[in-house]
């Protein structure tokens, strides 16, 4: 196991009745007096996504100041911006989908450019910076930036252009290999060689579970992926602990490179993580 992923909202969404407002900053404050240590293996990372774009600015000045609290053991995730709601509540302006896309490209611009420049200047559409400053920069020389989503004409192509890491959710194997063909395509365009892109996927997980429990979590997921809870087992890590495993292997052949398994009730059972952690993970450790 390699980290611990916390998703950022800054206004509460429900999920299956369970109501959040998850605000990990705060959390990973708390979390780096306490470093995670898995044994034999590197230092676990503290990583943050913000699914938030207008609220770059603090996530770049935070990030940055993380990074240096950690050890330089922070992931930074962007995203287009998908919650109205939030961005009403907030008083953020909720663009039309091609505006979000077009300000998660500036971001992504000058988010990179303070990390590691002295001063970035970037006259956009969205954002209009002069001579911007971030100070501490970032341990990291390169921060790793995430950005989630599977929009194929322009999102994957911020992916290729921008990104360290990929996120995708609700998707399954063959999927996950038709998304992947569309970054790489995009590489091919902008010159990037996408295989330094790290290809995550964040999934349910319902491990050696009774079968009311398996069909319960499949209805979440099918509602949440508006499919069917037939066809949302295929994009679950579900079922025995052979199914796991041979699950696992499909998604790690379509190009998954990184696992983020959904741990938010009434989603996942700590005895289940616990098991799937000792019993399946192994079958991968010198994978």
């Amino acid at each position: 196991m390699r980290g611990l992923w916390l998703a950022c909202a800054l206004a509460p969404f429900v999920l299956a009745g369970y109501a959040y407002v998850v605000y990990p900053l705060i959390l990973r404050a708390l979390a780096l007096g306490r470093p995670v240590r898995v044994p034999d293996e590197e230092p676990a990372t503290w990583p943050f996504i913000t699914i938030t774009v207008p609220a770059y600015n603090e996530a770049r000045s935070i990030a940055a100041t993380l990074d240096n609290l950690s050890g330089g053991r922070l992931n930074l995730g962007l995203g287009a911006g998908w919650f109205e709601a939030e961005h009403r509540s907030l008083g953020f302006d909720f663009k039309t989908v091609g505006g979000r896309l077009q300000a998660l490209d500036e971001a992504c611009q000058i988010i990179k450019g303070m990390f590691s420049q002295e001063k970035t200047t970037l006259h956009g559409k969205h954002y209009n910076v002069v001579d911007a400053i971030c100070n501490p920069k970032p341990v990291q020389k390169n921060l790793p930036l995430m950005i989630g989503g599977h929009g194929e004409k322009v999102l994957l192509k911020l992916v290729a252009q921008h990104a360290d890491m990929w996120n995708m959710g609700n998707a399954d194997a063959a999927e996950m290999k038709r998304l992947i063909s569309v970054i790489e395509r995009h590489g091919d365009t902008v010159g990037r060689d996408t295989d330094e892109i790290e290809k995550t996927l964040m999934i349910g997980l319902c491990y050696n579970a009774a079968k009311e429990r398996e069909q319960t979590l499949s209805s979440i997921i099918a509602m949440m992926a508006q499919t069917t809870p037939e066809h949302a087992r295929d994009m679950m890590i579900i079922g025995s602990k052979q199914e796991c495993v041979d699950k696992l292997e499909g998604f790690i052949k379509a190009g998954v490179t990184h696992f983020i398994f959904l741990h938010s009730p009434p989603i996942t059972s700590e005895d289940e993580i616990q098991a799937f952690a000792e019993e399946v993970i192994p079958q991968f450790r010198s994978s």
